[in-house]
């Protein structure tokens, strides 16, 4: 007889399973001017958000095809002369690095890779082993108001947040940037996920 515990896990990876298949559809479907007119939006509210503003050393991800446009975001970072760190994942392991880059030209320089992500071949200089993060912006599939982040189910973000913490006895400051169509009412959640700060998305104003 199965345990309680793995019955309750079963459960959870399929509501989470069934709200990713939900949240793609809908993004999929989105046309390209609403994808350019949120992101501009979402971008506004970010660049005057005092913990960007006070950011000096800020991770970004760069975004897919798909998912909400942090280009801009990545330029501005550079134009403010913060540093600038990008995820760099070992595949086939939970290992996800966040490496400092130079320029946003050695950025946009990066190859496409696996699953079509652009990310640096090494690490040079780690976030956490070079004096942490002010500021952590997070992709996600889905996410609500309490700040429930439902990811792609890798555990890149939820396992490095766990390191950081463990190397710092704290939490980076966290922002996750996101379409409407993303936000929903209650996002299922385990015992591994971690909840983040704030959620912006087009109907989220400070």
């Amino acid at each position: 007889m199965a345990s309680k515990s793995s019955i309750s896990s079963k459960i959870l990876k399929k509501a989470k399973k069934e709200l990713r298949s939900e949240i793609e559809a809908l993004m999929s479907a989105m046309s390209p001017e609403d994808r350019i007119t949120q992101s501009s939006d979402v971008y506004n509210q970010l660049i005057n958000h005092e913990l960007f503003q006070k950011a000096k050393r800020v991770s970004i991800f760069l975004s897919m095809p798909e998912e909400l446009n942090t280009i801009p975001i990545v330029k501005k970072i550079f134009e403010q002369e913060k540093k600038c760190f990008i995820p760099r994942i070992i595949f086939g392991s939970q290992r996800m690095d966040m490496v400092l880059m130079s320029t946003a030209e050695e950025i946009d320089a990066l190859p496409v890779g696996k699953y079509g992500l652009r990310q640096p071949a090494t690490v040079e200089t780690e976030a956490i082993e070079s004096g942490g993060l002010d500021l952590m912006i997070m992709p996600g599939v889905a996410f609500d108001k309490e700040g429930h982040r439902l990811g792609h189910g890798m555990g890149y973000y939820d396992v490095y947040l766990k390191r950081y913490k463990e190397h710092f006895g704290h939490y980076p400051n966290t922002i996750a940037v996101a379409f409407k169509q993303q936000i929903v009412q209650s996002v299922p959640v385990g015992p591994n996920d971690v909840t983040i700060n704030q959620v912006l998305h087009q109907e989220n104003q400070n």
